[in-house]
């Protein structure tokens, strides 16, 4: 597995430069911003907990963020097995 961690100021080319590693390497981007924002437009309880904090003037705590982060681990993972099992159902249909 590999994992790659790009640190830096807003507009430092973070998300340049993780396009690019995501096309030459056929990996996952997780940025923590977009998760954020996609939470809280979903209005899960981790979203609506973090924006509570948002609009208050808060950082969101380190918890709510690892959760979300969580979630969308789980969701990614998913979508690679039920990818899969449609590749191995569709290879074994086409033996048969």
């Amino acid at each position: 597995m590999l994992n790659i961690v790009l640190f830096g100021p807003p507009g430092a080319g973070k998300g340049t430069q993780s396009e690019n590693l995501i096309k030459e390497f056929q990996l996952v981007h997780l940025s923590t911003g977009d998760i954020l924002r996609s939470e809280v437009a979903a209005q899960t309880a981790l979203g609506i907990e973090a924006k509570k904090l948002m609009d208050q003037g808060l950082l969101v705590p380190d918890e709510v963020v690892i959760g979300m982060i969580g979630r969308k681990l789980i969701r990614i993972k998913m979508q690679r097995d039920l990818s899969l099992m449609v590749s191995l159902a569709q290879q074994n249909k086409l033996r048969h």
